[in-house]
C-alpha cells in the first residue's frame, strides 16, 4: 500500500555520528504538484503534462518528522537561517509517480551550528536525484 508524502516515516536508529535517519514513501501527484508549481507561479495554462517542479522535493522536506526533527536540532533557542540548497536530478521527477525518500539529518559546530538536511530520491533501485539544505541556528535575539 502506497502512503502519501505527508505519512509518518520509518525512523531508524541514530548512527554513531550523530545522524538522524528517515524513509519514507512519497508521490509526485498531479493535482499536488500542480498547485506547487501555481504557488512559484510556474502553472502553464492548457499544459497537460507540465513537469515536476525542481524544488518540488522541499514540499516532502516538510513532513512533521523532518520538520520535528528540525525544532529539537534547535532547542528553542535558536532562530533557523536558510543558508542553501541545491537539487541534483539524473532524470526528471514523474507525475503520478511515487518515490523512496531517504533523508539524513545532522547537526555541526559548536558556536553556531549549522544543521544539514541530505535526501535521495529513489524509484526503485534507480536513484532519481537528491536535494540538499543546509540551516545556520543563530542564537535568539542577535543582530
Amino acid at each position: 500500500m502506497r502512503r502519501s508524502w505527508w505519512a509518518r516515516p520509518e525512523v531508524t536508529p541514530r548512527s554513531a555520528a550523530g545522524e538522524t535517519r528517515f524513509r519514507f514513501e512519497v508521490t509526485t501527484e498531479r493535482a499536488e504538484v500542480a498547485a506547487f508549481a501555481q504557488s512559484l507561479g510556474l502553472a502553464e495554462a492548457g499544459v497537460s503534462e507540465p513537469p515536476v517542479p525542481l524544488t518540488y522535493p522541499v514540499r516532502w522536506l516538510s513532513a512533521d518528522d523532518v520538520q520535528g526533527w528540525l525544532v529539537a536540532a534547535l532547542g528553542g533557542t535558536s532562530l533557523p537561517v536558510h543558508e542553501m540548497q541545491d537539487f541534483t536530478y539524473r532524470a526528471p521527477l514523474a507525475l503520478d509517480r511515487a518515490y523512496t525518500l531517504d533523508v539524513t539529518c545532522g547537526v555541526s559546530g559548536s558556536d553556531t551550528p549549522r544543521i544539514t538536511i541530505m535526501a535521495e530520491i529513489w524509484a526503485g533501485d534507480e536513484l532519481i536525484g537528491s536535494a540538499r539544505s543546509s540551516i545556520v541556528a543563530a542564537p535568539l535575539g542577535a543582530t
